[in-house]
């Protein structure tokens, strides 16, 4: 239960570090 929380956790902070990285590099015309 514990290791499913902590990947769930995990998930959601990478998409959300990903939104963020893929925001930055696009460059903003």
């Amino acid at each position: 239960m514990l290791s499913l929380k902590f990947h769930w956790e995990t998930i959601l902070r990478r998409s959300t570090f990903g939104v963020l990285m893929s925001s930055y590099m696009l460059p903003w015309s």
